[in-house]
């Protein structure tokens, strides 16, 4: 049983008849406004993180003021405030450097 393949005509339009249909000028337009919505979409998520930078440092002092009391009354040892700390001020430097810097803007 041989199938033949469909004509030409009966496939429809292809991706390369249909993106010759549209000019460079209108390439040219396409590029440009995506690139505002690139741009206007990443502005939006910096002002989103700062937003939620306050809430974010509250809860890890929060936290890292109940592990310290722990360790003051002595249910944790010292040395495991010391690397929770040191854990807490890396995701903090490493957070404040993704939601400040300028090369989001650009």
């Amino acid at each position: 049983m041989s199938e033949e393949l469909p004509d030409k005509e009966d496939q429809g339009i292809t991706l390369l008849d249909f993106l010759g249909k549209f000019e460079a000028d209108d390439w040219k337009v396409f590029i440009s406004e995506f690139k505002e919505m690139a741009i206007e979409t990443r502005r939006a998520r910096l002002v989103e993180r700062r937003t939620l930078s306050w809430p974010v440092f509250f809860i890890i002092t929060l936290i890292f003021s109940a592990v310290t009391a722990l360790a003051w009354v002595g249910k944790i040892e010292g040395h495991y405030v010391t690397g929770f700390g040191g854990v807490i001020v890396g995701y903090m430097l490493s957070y404040l450097e993704v939601s400040f810097s300028p090369s989001e803007i650009n």
